[in-house]
């Protein structure tokens, strides 16, 4: 659903409508639409599908190494 209302604002910004329009009709931010425009622009295929916020790595996270001695600790 949310991907549908991204692309219904990009065709509606290249059909040439105001952006402050557009996000106001839509019950959107500025920053909502102009994110997803500059996203639009990268030209990637993917573009209005939403990306994880999740890290992409942990450093204070603890090795296999680590876990197996944990575990090994454990269950003696």
């Amino acid at each position: 659903m949310e991907q549908k209302i991204r692309k219904l604002a990009i065709d509606r910004y290249l059909k040439g409508e105001s952006p402050k329009s557009i996000y106001t009709d839509l019950n959107r931010s500025k920053n909502w639409f102009f994110k997803w425009l500059k996203r639009y622009q990268t030209g990637d295929s993917n573009w209005n599908q939403g990306r994880s916020r999740a890290p992409k790595r942990m450093p204070t996270a603890i090795g296999e190494l680590e876990k197996q001695r944990i575990v090994s600790v454990r269950s003696q």
